[in-house]
């Protein structure tokens, strides 16, 4: 049975979707706000404005502002003012103007004076109340619309205050009435606030109208929007699902200089720092395969040419040992084990020599050399009178080179050993010697039997041997080219072999010189 999913795990989990979802509730958050702010904005310019023009009304009744100080001998009120037909210490209290009897013009403020309602005509007319709360015009029988605004304007407070009346929202404004200084009573002007609340119902339902379709052009136009900037994203995906471990030389596009190209350029440098390792791994593993079946060969061709001068040894022994040999076969048997012991020798030097050279022991105790008396003394050695004749030629002076005096005679003593082997007696063997530069440049040609192209790269590897046609009966190990190599590198120089089938053998051989 499934667990079922926690809410957290049923949330979208497509970054695309999430990005929509929060834009949208993030602009349906701000929407809300900037239309609260909107209402609150309109509905306060509505009530102000209907607040200037209640004031404005309420400036043109009689007795409404403090008059200003005036000298003893002049009169409260200018010459013609309205006043009642009784003593003239009493304001006459007729309402001109749209709130009152007919002939004044109505206030400025824009907005209309309320309408009679009903069959009480005068039912939002100005409100004058005495300082007990009953009118001050005869005839009318009228209280104050709302007590606690009458009783701030007996103090001096002027006020606006909404309240109901008889099912009707009135705005109220209330004013002391001032005579000589003092308070003698409170105007109170009234306006209904149907046409301000249909005004703000308009602009509520207005509101509610659009934030729903600027939620679904936001929702469409941040689909739009996140599309495009997550199209990277897309591409990078898709090119990083073609990249495997076998090829990765591909790489992420980089456009533009935004994050998701940052990401692109970090994640290919990261490609390019893996391809190196795996180029390195694969080169490590090479050469690890390389050495094993070099070592591999190196057992079984050491193993043998071990065999071979051993079984010699063996037989002539036992031979000798099972028999009554005459003096004769005595000395044939102790000649044959001393050519196989001489051989073993040889090959066991060999062997000792590689290993100094793959612990890094050659080329020390290194002294300056003259080349032509190390050719002269390799010579010597490598001569033989049915053999093909070996010349020098040493420039003059002779060029001198830095070098192990043992490793580098042993080095032109296997090359012209290789020489003569394979040079028939009618060929020839000539060695040169010349500076050329910084180094000293010695070439051993022969016009022997020559060597394919295509055993040239390997001649140089251990127990290595081209053919049958090189293999002497009296045989080599297969080292010596081996050996020339690693005594040669160790001396910083270099080898390289040059061969025709039929026309000979160069091998150049490259030295500092000392």
């Amino acid at each position: 049975m499934r667990p079922a999913r926690s809410g957290i795990a049923r949330f979208p989990r497509s970054i695309r979707t999430r990005l929509m979802l929060w834009n949208v509730c993030a602009l349906a958050l701000i929407l809300a706000i900037l239309g609260g702010i909107v209402r609150h904005v309109v509905e306060t310019n509505l009530l102000d404005a209907v607040d200037r023009a209640l004031t404005e009304r309420a400036r043109h009744l009689p007795g409404m502002r403090r008059p200003p100080p005036r000298p003893p001998e002049q009169p409260p009120f200018p010459p013609g003012g309205l006043r009642r037909g009784g003593p003239p210490d009493r304001p006459d209290f007729r309402l001109p103007g749209p709130m009152g009897p007919p002939g004044m013009p109505g206030p400025p403020g824009g907005i209309p004076p309320p309408r009679p309602r009903g069959e009480e005509g005068s039912a939002l007319w100005p409100r004058l109340l005495n300082r007990e709360g009953k009118a001050l015009l005869p005839f009318e029988k009228t209280s104050p619309w709302n007590e606690p605004a009458f009783r701030k304007a007996l103090q001096g407070q002027e006020s606006h205050i909404t309240i109901v009346s008889d099912g009707e929202a009135l705005r109220i404004y209330s004013q002391p009435i001032w005579e000589e200084g003092a308070i003698i009573g409170v105007a109170q002007v009234a306006y209904p606030m149907a046409e301000v609340r249909r005004a703000l119902t308009g602009v509520d339902s207005a509101l509610l109208a659009l934030i729903p379709v600027a939620l679904l052009l936001a929702g469409a136009g941040g689909a739009l929007l996140t599309d495009r900037a997550l199209r990277p994203v897309r591409r990078i995906t898709q090119t990083a699902e073609q990249i495997g471990a076998q090829d990765l030389s591909r790489r992420l596009p980089v456009v533009g200089a935004d994050e998701f190209a940052q990401l692109s350029a970090t994640f290919n440098g990261m490609l390019a720092r893996l391809q190196a390792a795996f180029a390195q791994k694969e080169e490590l593993v090479r050469q690890l395969e390389a050495l094993v079946e070099q070592q591999r060969r190196f057992t079984g061709d050491a193993s043998h040419e071990l065999r071979t001068p051993l079984t010699i040894v063996k037989a002539n022994t036992s031979l000798l040992l099972r028999s009554q040999p005459t003096e004769a076969e005595y000395r044939e048997a102790t000649e044959d084990i001393d050519r196989a012991a001489d051989r073993m020798t040889r090959l066991v030097q060999d062997l000792l020599l590689l290993t100094r050279s793959d612990g890094g022991q050659l080329g020390r105790n290194a002294v300056v050399l003259s080349v032509a008396e190390v050719l002269e003394q390799a010579a010597q050695g490598a001569r033989k009178p049915d053999a093909a004749p070996i010349y020098l030629e040493v420039a003059e002076p002779s060029p001198s080179v830095r070098g192990n005096p043992d490793e580098i005679v042993r080095l032109f003593a296997n090359l012209l050993e290789n020489a003569v082997r394979y040079t028939p007696a009618e060929g020839e063997i000539r060695v040169t010697a010349r500076s050329e530069g910084e180094n000293v440049v010695i070439r051993v040609r022969d016009t022997g039997i020559g060597i394919a192209a295509e055993h040239l790269p390997h001649l140089c590897e251990r127990f290595y041997r081209v053919d049958a046609a090189r293999s002497r009966p009296d045989g080599g190990t297969g080292l010596g080219l081996a050996i020339c190599k690693s005594i040669v590198e160790a001396h910083r120089g270099t080898l390289r072999i040059e061969s025709a089938v039929g026309k000979g053998t160069t091998v150049s051989v490259t030295l500092p010189r000392a």
